[in-house]
């Protein structure tokens, strides 16, 4: 199992001293290989659950592992994609793409040819020196993604990578994720806030609840690959948004406090 997680829980501390669960006995299994996704309400703990797995920060207690081995720090085989884009806005496209493999002191010429790689496959080749601020949102996201995948890392999890990025350009990234995930066979663990999007992408889905987050159930999304934005409006994938959405209205539905009538005012009168 290329990802093994089981039993994790997450605490934090508030500045007042409070204990706050993040998680809470959270188990999933992801292959080698898979494209799988998480989805959940806001404040579920979905990035907490990430930025465990890329060893960012600590955990409280279960396991946590790739490849049979315990996540206890960052490591040069796990890539990062977050909803920012984080580019440093004085380094041309190809020197923040090169930006990891400096910082991991890796082998710079070698690299190099492997960026120039990425950013032709990505249609960036033409913006090689550019900078961010020369970029559309779209391009600046491609240039992260680059980024996480220039070291060769087996795994990549992306924190709502497309949720600022207008609907037309997130489903022309979510085709182009796609495609770099056929192309370089990564494990690819997704945090999205959108159904449709996670169901299009993935193997599985996996739904966690409000928190501290648990996943309340693993969704098997049986779309015959490669995949076009048409399988979207199938009765396959409506099955499958439709099954996520209930736990959803199930989960509103719990915390929705049931409304107190109130009486309407009188009609004021007329001072004529």
């Amino acid at each position: 199992m290329k990802i093994d997680i089981r039993h994790l829980s997450k605490t934090y501390q508030t500045q007042r001293g409070e204990i706050l669960p993040a998680l809470a006995d959270v188990s999933l299994q992801v292959g080698d290989g898979d494209f799988v996704s998480v989805v959940g309400p806001s404040g579920c703990g979905k990035s907490t659950l990430l930025k465990v797995v890329a060893g960012l920060i600590p955990y409280g207690s279960g396991a946590v592992e790739i490849d049979g081995r315990s996540v206890d720090g960052p490591s040069q085989r796990v890539g990062v994609v977050f909803q920012d884009p984080l580019l440093l806005e004085w380094r041309t496209v190809t020197e923040n793409v090169m930006l990891p493999v400096q910082v991991l002191r890796l082998p710079y010429g070698h690299y190099l040819t492997r960026c120039r790689d990425l950013l032709a496959m990505s249609g960036l080749d033409k913006f090689a020196d550019s900078y961010p601020s020369e970029l559309s949102g779209g391009m600046q996201q491609r240039v992260a993604i680059c980024r996480a995948l220039v070291f060769d890392p087996e795994i990549m999890l992306m924190d709502e990578p497309f949720g600022a990025l207008d609907a037309m350009t997130r489903d022309y990234m979510n085709l182009e994720l796609l495609r770099l995930w056929q192309q370089s066979n990564k494990t690819i663990l997704l945090i999205t806030h959108s159904i449709s999007e996670a169901v299009f992408l993935s193997d599985r889905v996996f739904v966690m609840s409000p928190r501290p987050g648990t996943i309340r159930d693993v969704v098997e999304i049986r779309l015959p690959r490669p995949r076009s934005l048409d399988q979207v409006s199938s009765a396959e994938a409506g099955s499958s948004i439709a099954r996520i959405r209930r736990h959803f209205t199930e989960m509103f539905e719990q915390l929705l406090v049931p409304a107190t009538y109130v009486q309407p005012l009188a009609p004021r009168r007329s001072a004529l």
